[in-house]
């Protein structure tokens, strides 16, 4: 739907010779190598979880007074382009729509990591139920889009095919929550999101550095703040935030 083709080059053909060649043709918008990218890591200090226990995060955004207005929309999708998800979690299970295996192909969304059951439980789980965790999104349904191998790790292009996948099946927040760097095909993915309906919410992720891209209009790119609204020193930041 966006135009974008994925080559895989002989054995000893030089990809930067390949990516000049067609950047040449006028036919070509873009060549780009299809990097792996890794999910958005959780920071291992042992006080980290625990900042999350009492859900302080949910007041100091002001959602109880959005929730007096809307607890959410059971028409909204909200596709996890992640890791998988595991759909039989209590809290999850009566929110999830049908998604896909970008990996592997067919349609076993389960979580291989359970980074992806992380973000969904933040995004939409069951709320006021008396079980688990509140999310900020009550009503929302959560769309599994699976593009890891074994161990996380996501090609450029699965997620750019996750991306419009997430927008042909009526999905209005594609969150995409990995450490991106600049790559145009997951750029028109996201363009091609918007012209759909939707919006793309990325990581910025957690690894501590300055990112001095430019801001990208087609994305919301999300770092993190503490208690006091200050930045930890475990994110991501620059002009793209």
């Amino acid at each position: 739907q966006i135009g974008v083709k994925v080559l895989r080059l002989p054995a000893g053909v030089s990809e930067t010779a390949m990516m000049n060649v067609f950047r040449q043709r006028a036919e070509v918008d873009f060549a780009e190598p299809d990097y792996l990218y890794a999910p958005a890591i959780i920071p291992n200090d042992p006080w980290y979880s625990n900042q999350f226990a009492p859900e302080w995060h949910l007041p100091k955004i002001q959602a109880p007074t959005a929730w007096d207005i809307s607890t959410g929309s059971a028409n909204v999708n909200i596709a996890i382009i992640d890791t998988g998800v595991y759909g039989a979690h209590e809290d999850l299970a009566p929110k999830m729509v049908a998604g896909w295996n970008f990996y592997d192909g067919n349609s076993n969304t389960s979580d291989i990591t359970g980074h992806g059951t992380l973000v969904s439980g933040a995004a939409a789980a069951a709320s006021n139920n008396g079980v688990g965790v509140a999310s900020v999104c009550w009503g929302c349904k959560l769309m599994p889009l699976r593009v890891t191998d074994s161990g996380g790790m996501a090609l450029g292009s699965k997620i750019a095919e996750a991306i419009v996948w997430a927008g042909d099946h009526g999905a209005r927040v594609a969150n995409v929550s990995f450490e991106m760097f600049v790559s145009e095909a997951v750029t028109t993915a996201a363009q091609y999101l918007e012209s759909r309906g939707g919006v793309a919410v990325v990581s910025a992720g957690n690894s501590g550095t300055f990112d001095p891209t430019p801001d990208n209009p087609y994305f919301l790119k999300v770092s993190a703040t503490d208690k006091s609204d200050l930045v930890p020193s475990w994110s991501v930041t620059g002009n793209s935030i």
